[in-house]
């Protein structure tokens, strides 16, 4: 095909729209950017929503990238003066650490374009020390640390940061350099950025993401979703983690498509927001975990689900570990006047070790749901009791089949897409079990990350996992997460370290954790952690509830024990140990997933504020 023809085809898939859906075939993420701003100049990419509602910055994609050159041509002259008097490594790094808003999207894109390693974070906490940025600092090697005025002026009151990596605002540098600006010498196997993610003792480790594995994760999302450059996208999932980033960022920025952004907080402030803005903007995918679809409908009226249009929803991704088949029911039947399809659930698993997605389901497809034995999933084995592509409400000639006490619904999290492999592996042996057994979960791809930034150890461990008796030269990334294979699709059943095993039975603690919700009215809006201690060389159940200081003195004592109790023996077969409620927050990462093994060491060390049970 020669040049002139293929101008012919661009100029043709210009006029359709879907022209810069060719971006993804690039090996950077600049490139991209570079073809964006030149094809597609004041075409609207993204507007940031003050409060969930109204409108406030926005960039085209020719905007942004003359404010990321010319960020980029002051940042390359900062990281070259401290190079120069500090010798740092080859791949410099910042640290971006801003409010939610635009000035991240800035800060993010200015790394890129100066090949600097992006670091996100999320803002300082009211009372927080410097601990936190200090150790990002040390083992990012961060260069700089850049901040918009608020986080600019709390960074400041930490002189020991500020020693470690120089502070830049934002808004002290020029926005009219962008004609001094060269292309970084970066290629695919250069590191994009570093995604921190908490472990469960809440120890930081620094994702190594390249360039090349954003890009094969992005064309993943883009053909596991069905996205191209007519997708819009709302969401509110903070933007220093890999959902936020990859998800709602940078998904909408590969295919030339438009995204509305809120704060996290405004959505947990008033979760209408995030569907108003769906329906206001004709918005065509969005999601978050469950908790997100949870809080919907527990606060929305009647009269605010009565003015939403939910019917231009076509993706709606779930990404929780696992996912709740309850959930989806609930919601689509609550939003089903919306005019909420529920086959637009999306039911996902993926992690930022493999940059982001790694299953996904079928575009516009019911999800999967299988009704499992109970006591042989207890023994890692998988019997199937009943499959069906719907939840319990759903309505149509199939008959629905509802989960009696000794079975247990486990909803899909799809396939594979692309190069991406997973295997099912026992967690000991490293033997590869066969379909419909639990085991952990196993990935290799493109999209797997290259380790853990100065954490050789962990990233052997994790990233260079081998099978026994098997092709030494092919590596693994060891998840972490049990699962199982069914009919080509994953079912995720929970974490490894979590799993509770008592008289040769695995017990998960999630499912443990919504039976004591269930059990007694108090409980709905408690935050539930079950664990296994040991007593006398014997595994335990104990389970923590973290309650509200207003409702501390008026808990139903004798009434929850004997509640919970009778409950927990009668779905599980297990006596509790201890019943505690706490008006601690329980510990969580920063992307909200509960550090149970956290957990268990409060328990253990007595830092609970208790009431026992």
């Amino acid at each position: 095909m020669n040049v002139t023809e293929l101008k012919k085809i661009e100029a043709a898939l210009n006029d359709t729209g879907m022209a810069d859906c060719t971006a993804l075939q690039h090996d950077t993420i600049v490139a991209v950017a570079r073809q964006h701003a030149l094809n597609l100049g004041d075409r609207k990419y993204i507007t940031w929503l003050d409060n969930g509602k109204t409108e406030s910055d926005s960039y085209s994609f020719a905007a942004l990238d003359r404010q990321a050159r010319s960020l980029a041509v002051q940042l390359q002259a900062l990281v070259h003066s401290r190079q120069h008097n500090h010798g740092q490594a080859d791949y410099p790094a910042a640290l971006i650490l801003t409010q939610p808003g635009l000035e991240f999207v800035k800060a993010f894109f200015a790394c890129l374009y100066a090949g600097i390693v992006a670091v996100p974070t999320y803002p300082l906490k009211r009372g927080e020390t410097s601990q936190r940025l200090s150790v990002l600092v040390e083992n990012s090697r961060a260069s700089m640390v850049l901040a918009d005025s608020k986080s600019y002026a709390q960074i400041a009151q930490f002189p020991d940061v500020c020693m470690q990596a120089p502070l830049v605002r934002l808004d002290d540098l020029s926005p009219d350099l962008h004609e001094n600006w060269k292309f970084p010498d970066i290629d695919s196997q250069s590191p994009a950025f570093y995604q921190y993610t908490s472990g469960s003792t809440g120890q930081s480790k620094g994702v190594i993401v390249t360039h090349g594995n954003l890009m094969s994760n992005e064309r993943v999302i883009a053909e596991a979703m069905g996205h191209d450059s007519d997708t819009v996208v709302v969401g509110w999932l903070p933007l220093f983690h890999d959902m936020g980033l990859i998800g709602n960022l940078l998904q909408p920025f590969c295919l030339g498509a438009s995204c509305y952004l809120m704060s996290p907080l405004a959505f947990i402030a008033n979760p209408v927001r995030w569907l108003q803005a769906i329906s206001k903007y004709r918005a065509t995918s969005s999601g978050g975990p469950n908790f997100a679809y949870d809080l919907c409908i527990a606060r929305t009226t009647a009269e605010q689900r009565a003015e939403l249009d939910l019917s231009h929803w076509q993706v709606a991704f779930n990404g929780s570990e696992p996912i709740r088949a309850a959930t989806l029911d609930r919601f689509s039947q609550t939003f089903a006047g919306c005019g909420f399809n529920r086959s637009a659930f999306f039911p996902c698993y993926g992690m930022a070790e493999s940059t982001l997605l790694v299953t996904g389901s079928s575009p516009y497809q019911l999800p999967a749901v299988l009704t499992v034995d109970k006591r042989e999933l207890e023994l890692g084995k998988v019997q199937p009791l009943a499959t069906i592509h719907s939840t319990a409400t759903q309505t149509g000639n199939a008959e629905i089949e509802v989960s009696a006490p000794q079975t247990v619904q486990l909803v899909s999290s799809g396939k594979t897409y692309q190069d991406c492999q997973v295997r099912i592996v026992h967690p000991e042996t490293c033997v590869a079990l066969p379909a419909q057994h639990v085991g952990e979960i196993w990935v290799r791809g493109s999209s797997v990350a290259n380790g853990y930034k100065d954490n050789d150890h962990l990233t052997d461990r994790t990233f260079k996992a081998r099978l026994a008796e098997a092709d030494q030269s092919d590596t693994y990334l060891r998840t972490g997460d049990l699962g199982f294979l069914y009919k080509g699709e994953l079912f995720v059943t929970g974490r490894h370290k979590d799993l509770i095993i008592i008289n040769g039975r695995n017990h998960y603690p999630q499912d443990l954790e919504q039976t004591v919700i269930q059990a007694h009215p108090a409980l709905a809006d408690c935050r539930v952690a079950a664990f296994g201690i040991d007593v006398d060389t014997q595994e335990r159940l104990v389970v923590v509830a973290s309650i509200g200081k207003k409702i501390a003195n008026n808990i139903p004592v004798q009434e929850i024990r004997d509640s919970v109790a009778e409950v927990i023996t009668r779905r599980h077969g297990l006596k509790l140990q201890a019943l505690v409620f706490t008006t601690s927050r329980l510990p969580e990462t920063s992307s909200g997933k509960l550090q149970r093994s956290r957990c268990r060491q409060m328990y253990q060390n007595g830092e609970f504020e208790t009431r026992r049970l």
